[in-house]
């Protein structure tokens, strides 16, 4: 899924400009109205900026290595954007300690990213006091913003699909992990209300256990289930479906993927009204 993803140094007397014109940005974009499960409906305060040390001694950290950044699988599919503010908190050294959101987004999901501690194998040049390395914090933002150019062009391609929910294959990167991971994961969707048959909303109800089983079929439902729009009796009504995916049996099979409708959840069965013993007065014995 097409998406670009940009990041912005906050330092020195510019970080408050840029941190009103990110919130503003923010504030700016749509938050869909089902994406109950994904967006923060009130995000929490942002974090007091951290002091820098008094003193023209000082020299901020910078970053010397990072790590790609990945849009987050179901925020990508259902075209969720936002702007996260991480802070780090980093050593004499330069390794990172800890890596906080201190300016969370308007989506869960794209906060996850931070929260899953990915940032932890960054490095940066220590910040320095009279030249001697000490222990910095420095906040950075995060930008998630996809193409709309690239996804046009998606959509296109995904009116271009036939009329059908077909199964996923095995996905061939599954193949490259030993021993080969297999599993059912539940997917549900929303149709488009738009009359065109498409998959709106995305969601993973139930992981499979393996990350690459999961994104391939979030990945390729999306690209590939079409319907009749005329079978679409409620378009708020959630469609589900399990995947099934079973691996090969060595490395010279395939692998397949195998689907059905999830079994609907039990109802709790009536919980019976209390019964209410009378109380009774022992007689008194006569004397």
């Amino acid at each position: 899924m097409p998406h670009r993803l940009f990041s912005r140094f906050l330092e020195g007397g510019a970080a408050l400009a840029l941190l009103s014109l990110a919130a503003g940005a923010v504030a700016q974009t749509p938050a869909p109205d089902r994406f109950n499960l994904f967006v923060q409906p009130t995000p929490p305060p942002a974090a007091s900026p951290t002091p820098t040390p008094a003193g023209t001694g000082y020299t901020p950290p910078k970053v010397l290595k990072q790590s790609p950044i990945t849009y987050p699988i179901l925020a990508n599919l259902n075209r969720i954007e936002g702007i996260v503010g991480v802070r780090f908190a980093i050593d004499e050294n330069g390794a990172v300690k800890d890596a906080t959101v201190y300016r969370p987004s308007h989506s869960v999901l794209l906060d996850s990213v931070v929260r899953s501690r990915g940032f932890l194998s960054w490095t940066f040049v220590p910040a320095t006091l009279n030249g001697r390395p000490i222990p910095s914090t420095l906040d950075k933002e995060i930008e998630f913003r996809l193409d709309p150019a690239e996804q046009r062009q998606f959509a296109l391609k995904r009116l271009a699909a036939p009329i059908g929910i077909p199964d996923p294959p095995y996905p061939p990167e599954a193949l490259a992990i030993h021993p080969h991971p297999g599993g059912d994961c539940t997917i549900g969707v929303f149709w488009t209300e738009t009359g065109s048959g498409l998959v709106d909303i995305i969601n993973l109800l139930k992981g499979s256990g393996s990350p690459t089983l999961d994104h391939a079929a979030l990945l390729f439902a999306y690209e590939n289930w079409h319907i009749d729009p005329k079978q679409i009796k409620d378009p708020k009504e959630q469609y589900t479906r399990v995947l099934t995916f079973t691996p090969p049996a060595d490395d010279t099979g395939t692998g397949t993927v195998t689907s059905s409708t999830p079994p609907p959840l039990a109802s709790a069965a009536p919980t019976p009204a209390p019964t209410t013993t009378p109380a009774t007065t022992p007689k008194k014995r006569g004397h």
